[in-house]
């Protein structure tokens, strides 16, 4: 079943609400910092444990863990919610790449030796030649997903943690040097938007096809 997004929204009103003072305050930090001093902020320490778990956790973004979610809940028989992965991966995939398209930005590596500032780099996760840096690609489908589990289930006590988990996604890429808050930013605001594009369509898809059925 599809739910409605109206009531979905209704019955998950606290952690909308933090969605959006997290969106807020990333928009507020951009705006009282420059892009290098910005990332120096949040980024201002390395180790070599944390470089191996944001190099594992990052993954959680990964288009392979998002469709394997997605195959799970249909073998589970939850098909609309399995399509409704898939979908909003897609098409929030789809309008990352074409952003990167429009607007080439460097990533920090290129960006940082442009500047010529020294710049933490982790070897075979870092990448240290890209003009791909805007928007996230791993935020905007861990965005994605998250808002489809919340539209789907919004009761569920566990969508704060969602949440959270998807915004240390975001971290995780600046963490490992591939992209600035604003591209984490402009990513979280695609998944957002393809999410609820993707429950549009389907309600509108599962309406059309129950009024053709005799």
């Amino acid at each position: 079943m599809i739910p409605s997004i109206k009531t979905s929204i209704k019955q998950s009103c606290a952690v909308w609400i933090a969605m959006a003072l997290l969106i807020a305050a990333a928009v507020i930090f951009l705006s009282d910092n420059t892009k290098s001093a910005g990332y120096m902020r949040l980024v201002p320490y390395h180790s070599k444990a944390l470089d191996l778990f944001f190099t594992v956790f990052t993954y959680l973004g990964d288009g392979i863990v998002i469709l394997l979610l997605a195959v799970v809940l249909l073998i589970r028989k939850k098909k609309w919610i399995g399509v409704a992965i898939i979908v909003s991966y897609a098409l929030s995939g789809l309008l990352a790449q074409l952003a990167k398209y429009i607007h080439p930005s460097p990533r920090p590596a290129v960006f940082f030796r442009q500047l010529g500032l020294p710049f933490h780099e982790i070897p075979g996760v870092t990448l240290m030649n890209s003009m791909a840096s805007f928007p996230s690609g791993h935020t905007t489908s861990a965005f994605a997903l998250l808002v489809v589990l919340i539209l789907f289930y919004p009761k569920s006590k566990w969508n704060l943690l969602w949440l959270f988990l998807a915004v240390a996604v975001g971290y995780s890429r600046i963490y490992l040097g591939n992209h600035f808050l604003a591209d984490v930013t402009a990513g979280a605001t695609l998944g957002i938007i393809s999410a609820f594009g993707t429950v549009r369509i389907l309600a509108f898809y599962s309406g059309a096809k129950k009024t053709t059925v005799p």
